[in-house]
């Protein structure tokens, strides 16, 4: 079984690799997919700000945004190492700050929101739906949090049966790849 650094290398590096043409068609049914479930939905809605080439989903949390005036998004703030991340609100051509890893977070005068549905950034998937990340835990210590639809965001090449869970990851309620 090869080890989850090695693993996680190997699915950043073809990540990195994808023709754009295989990208593009990917990201198209992402979105696809993503906006059928996000419609029915109501928020606040948590995702993330892209980061080493994973897929984008801000144009579909700004359709989203758009469809109704009630929703409101958020992105997920390092307040300290090893402890849950905290979510603040945030909106289209909003100021941003850099955060933990250079990252774009909002700034501290956004307040602080409690996702319903969170979209979660997964480099590897297996099949029960455990996620490989990055191997901070941030989301393994933050999603027991919530009460949230969790839903990963993939692309097909992270599918994988080498990711084995371990007592401390908790499993996404769907991924989403392409």
């Amino acid at each position: 079984m090869i080890g989850k650094s090695s693993l996680r290398n190997r699915l950043i590096k073809e990540r990195e690799q994808m023709l754009p043409a295989d990208r593009k068609s990917a990201e198209k049914k992402i979105s696809a997919d993503l906006k059928k479930i996000l419609a029915s939905q109501k928020g606040p809605l948590g995702f993330y700000w892209p980061f080493r080439g994973e897929f984008d989903p801000r144009q579909v949390v700004k359709d989203w945004l758009t469809v109704n005036t009630a929703n409101t998004a958020c992105l997920p703030v390092i307040v300290r190492k090893d402890k849950p991340m905290i979510f603040r609100e945030w909106f289209p051509e909003q100021p941003m700050i850099k955060g933990t890893f250079n990252i774009d977070v909002p700034d501290t005068k956004s307040r602080v929101l409690i996702p319903n549905i969170l979209l979660v950034p997964t480099l590897g998937f297996n099949h029960k739906n455990f996620r490989l990340g990055y191997g901070g835990g941030y989301y393994d210590r933050t999603l027991p949090q919530f009460d949230a639809l969790t839903i990963g965001l993939c692309f097909e090449h992270g599918r994988s049966s080498e990711i084995v869970e371990e007592q401390h990851d908790i499993p996404l309620d769907l991924v989403i790849s392409g």
